[in-house]
């Protein structure tokens, strides 16, 4: 999270028999949020899911223009996140894990009176 600035962080590992990613820790969320989202299907469309099958890093800019991210919006907003980036976990044999996903808030443009 400090590497990226980023003011939320959660991990989760995957649970291949159940096919769920389970949050193994977390930064920055209240419990409440965190035990309403504590697994989440790979199966589905949240951005854990999406890195965890792809392999891949995903960076989603802003949440309120990705259309996957449509059903998520809800929590997102009720959090104050805007941007999302989630990295996969892997094993040394290219195995997933889990993944790493970094939560931003709204980026605030400097009043004109703070440029001068």
């Amino acid at each position: 999270m400090e590497l990226v600035d980023a003011d939320m962080g959660i991990i989760r590992i995957l649970d291949p028999t159940r096919d769920v990613l389970k949050i193994e820790a977390h930064r920055g969320f209240k419990q409440e949020f965190v035990e309403s989202f504590r697994e989440v299907s790979a199966s589905r469309d949240s951005p854990c899911a999406r890195t965890l099958r792809s392999g891949e890093r995903m960076v989603i800019a802003d949440v309120e223009e990705d259309k996957l991210f449509t059903p998520l919006r809800p929590r997102a907003r009720s959090v104050g996140v805007r941007a999302v980036q989630s990295t996969p976990i892997m094993s040394r044999k290219d195995a997933p894990l889990g993944t790493l996903t970094t939560h931003f808030r709204p980026v605030h443009k400097p009043a004109e009176q703070d440029l001068v």
